[in-house]
C-alpha cells in the first residue's frame, strides 16, 4: 500500500513593522485647567440651582394645596408687592420725565424772555434810528430854507465898500469869475486857431463873436450851478 505523503506547506514570510511610539503630550497649563474647572463648576451650580427651584416649586404647590387660604393670601401679598414696586418705578420715571420737561420748559421760557428783550431793544433802536433820520432830514431842510432866506435878504447890502469886493467871499467869487472867463477864452482861441476855417471863423471878428457867445453860455451855466447846487 502506498503511503500518503503530505506536501509540506511553503514557509510564510512575516514582515515586522515597527510603529513609532507617539510622543507624550505636554500637560495642560494650570490656567487652562483652572478655567475648564471653573466652567464645569458653573454648569454643576446651574443644574443644582434648577433642581432646587423645581423642588421648591413642587413643595410650594403642595403647601398651597394643603393651605389654600394662606396660599391665596400669600399670592395676594406677592401681587400687592409687585404692584407697589411697579407703581413706584413708574412714579420715579414720571418724576424724572417731569424734571426733564421742566428743565426744557425753563430753557424755553428763558429763550422767550431773551427774545422779547431783543425784540424790545431792536424796536427801540429802530425807533431811535427813524427819529435820528427824521431829525437829520428836518435839519437839512431847515438849513436849506434858512440859507435861501438869508441869501434872498441880500446879507451884504449893509456892508460898505465897492460892490463885488466888499467881503472875502465877494473877492473869491470875483477871482473865480475872472479865472473862469480867461480859461474859456483861452480854450476857445485854441480850438478856433485849429478848426476856425471849418467853423467859418477865419477872421478875427468871427472868432470874437464865437468866443463872446461861448463866454456868455459858460457864465450862465456856472451861475446856474452855483445858485442851485452851491
Amino acid at each position: 500500500m502506498g503511503q500518503n505523503q503530505s506536501t509540506p506547506a511553503p514557509p510564510v514570510l512575516t514582515t515586522t513593522t515597527t510603529v513609532p511610539t507617539p510622543a507624550p503630550r505636554a500637560p495642560p497649563s494650570p490656567r487652562i485647567f483652572q478655567a475648564e474647572q471653573a466652567r464645569i463648576d458653573c454648569q454643576v451650580n446651574d443644574v443644582e440651582l434648577n433642581m432646587v427651584r423645581r423642588d421648591l416649586t413642587a413643595k410650594d404647590e403642595k403647601w398651597s394645596t394643603c393651605y389654600p387660604e394662606q396660599a391665596i393670601q400669600k399670592r395676594l401679598e406677592t401681587l400687592r408687592s409687585e404692584t407697589n414696586a411697579y407703581i413706584n418705578a413708574k412714579r420715579a420715571e414720571q418724576r424724572e420725565a417731569n424734571a426733564a420737561f421742566q428743565t426744557k420748559l425753563d430753557a424755553v421760557q428763558k429763550m422767550t424772555i431773551l427774545s422779547d428783550e431783543l425784540k424790545k431793544n431792536l424796536g427801540g433802536k429802530l425807533n431811535e434810528y427813524k427819529a435820528l433820520t427824521s431829525n437829520r432830514e428836518n435839519l437839512e431842510q431847515y438849513e436849506r430854507r434858512e440859507r435861501r432866506a438869508f441869501l434872498d435878504n441880500s446879507p451884504q447890502s449893509g456892508v460898505s465898500g465897492v460892490p463885488g469886493v466888499r467881503t472875502g467871499d465877494d473877492r473869491a467869487l470875483l477871482t473865480f469869475w475872472i479865472t473862469y472867463g480867461v480859461a474859456i477864452i483861452m480854450a476857445s482861441l485854441f480850438v478856433l486857431n485849429i478848426y476856425g476855417d471849418k467853423l467859418g471863423a477865419a477872421d478875427i471878428k468871427s472868432k470874437a463873436q464865437i468866443i463872446s457867445a461861448l463866454l456868455l453860455v459858460a457864465y450862465f451855466i456856472a451861475y446856474y450851478l452855483i445858485s442851485y447846487y452851491g
